[in-house]
């Protein structure tokens, strides 16, 4: 009402119009809060189309220079399963039909196994310090909590939350990663094998932002105070409410499934109609709403002779030619 309305109209509603001011500021900030993890969400998830584009690039090259090496196999494996040669003359046969040059530029290719996500979160990486640039407010202002199953990724988030604000670089090592999909498992592996702090921050805090964001979407975390992003238990009855509604519940149920039982069933007639039942009868069915008619059913008659040639009967009694 207070959107819609205007000053002069504000005026005229006296005591009246602090009590809708007052709605309307209340109802602002949940709508704000709600567009701000909202932006939020767009932002993070803006950034994965990028990551896949360059994982296809990416894939796309690694099966160009793949086929050489398939090509090699084709030509190896033959070789390599013939039980008639030796196994001394192997090496030998292989230098001379494929050529030491073609070795040597196929195994000077750089070949290393792909991860799980095929680089999708080394993809990602890249576009770190632009999340940077507000992942830190909105993880400090907005007041994120976690439902059952969620205290790894809560205790994680407050970790962040101090790593933030101290300006620290190093995860700690105690760090929960339970969170982490398995397909990005191998990265937080790797950099800590490895002992590098700062792929082992940019990773870690990549899953921390994305487990937050996949949170939001399936209700697992919430914001109070919001209205799209609410706790799911909130809709729900309390025990203690709960005890006082079920038996009216119980009520409504057992009368709703009883008025919508039909009191008849489908009725079969006594006799068959006869063939000589015109075109405007029709079965009946009698329940318990209403009576009403079925599609009508014609039986056929028997052609008989008229006036006319059996050629140009239309069988019917009923028609004008006849």
């Amino acid at each position: 009402m207070a959107r819609r309305s205007t000053v002069q109209g504000l005026k005229r509603r006296e005591e009246r119009r602090y009590l809708i001011l007052l709605a309307l500021v209340a109802q602002s900030a949940v709508d704000q809060l709600d567009e701000v993890i909202a932006l939020f969400d767009q932002a993070v998830s803006a950034r994965e189309p990028h990551a896949k584009a360059k994982t296809d690039e990416a894939l796309a090259e690694r099966a160009k220079k793949g086929e050489a090496r398939q090509l090699l196999m084709d030509v190896i494996l033959p070789i390599l399963v013939d039980p008639g040669i030796d196994g001394d003359q192997v090496g030998g046969i292989l230098r001379e039909r494929i050529g030491m040059d073609k070795l040597r530029e196929v195994s000077a290719i750089n070949w290393k196994p792909l991860p799980r996500d095929h680089g999708r979160l080394a993809a990602l990486e890249a576009s770190y310090t632009y999340l940077r640039r507000f992942t830190p407010k909105v993880l400090s202002t907005v007041d994120f909590h976690g439902g059952p199953g969620t205290q790894d990724l809560m205790t994680a988030l407050s970790m962040l939350k101090e790593l933030n604000r101290t300006g620290g670089r190093k995860v700690p090592a105690g760090a929960p990663t339970s969170f982490v999909p398995a397909r990005y498992a191998d990265y937080l592996a790797k950099a800590r094998k490895a002992g590098d702090d700062t792929a082992l921050r940019h990773y870690w805090e990549l899953c921390v932002v994305l487990a937050l964001r996949d949170g939001l979407r399936s209700g697992d975390v919430f914001v109070p105070g919001s209205r799209r992003y609410a706790d799911p238990g909130t809709y729900l009855f309390t025990p203690e409410q709960w005890e006082g509604k079920r038996a009216s519940a119980r009520r409504s149920t057992t009368s709703r499934k009883s008025s919508t039982r039909p009191s008849k069933t489908w009725r079969r007639p006594s006799r068959t109609p006869p063939r000589t039942t015109s075109a405007r009868s029709a079965w009946m069915r009698r329940d318990g709403w209403s009576s009403h008619r079925c599609r009508p059913r014609t039986f056929p008659r028997r052609p008989r002779r008229c006036g006319r040639s059996w050629r140009g009967c239309c069988r019917s009694c009923r028609s004008p030619r006849c």
